[in-house]
């Protein structure tokens, strides 16, 4: 793997993989829904207590800082509690154009410095 716009891939780097379904790959509908388990255990649990607090009870919204590590690109997206599970939206759509993100495809997320950061991993054919 030589391709330098590529984040590594150890399993402990990137607790949580979600193979992209087509309604996450969808301009109009422009969100990516994570299901409650993993992403609550894996993820919100790392967040600061403010941050769960206004997920869990407050607005059920969170302003994320989300960062594409194979990229290095950064945006500001909403992270929404929806019973279910947990939707990353608002910039969500610009990632779909500029990755041309496809279903089937996988999807990595972690949370570290304070921002949800993803890769996804090339697609070996």
């Amino acid at each position: 793997m030589d391709d330098l716009n590529y984040a590594p891939q150890e399993p402990e780097m990137w607790p949580v993989s979600k193979v992209l379904t087509s309604s996450d790959t969808s301009i109009s509908n422009a969100k990516l829904h994570f299901p409650k388990h993993p992403f609550q255990d894996r993820v919100v649990e790392q967040m600061g207590a403010d941050q769960k607090r206004t997920l869990n009870t407050d607005s059920f919204r969170l302003v994320v800082q989300v960062v594409d590590n194979d990229t290095n690109e950064h945006r500001e997206m909403i992270l929404t509690n929806v019973g279910c599970g947990y939707n990353l939206s608002s910039m969500w759509g610009e990632v779909i154009r500029k990755k041309n993100l496809k279903a089937k495809q996988v999807i990595r997320v972690r949370w570290a410095d304070d921002c949800l950061h993803f890769t996804v991993p090339p697609q070996s054919d």
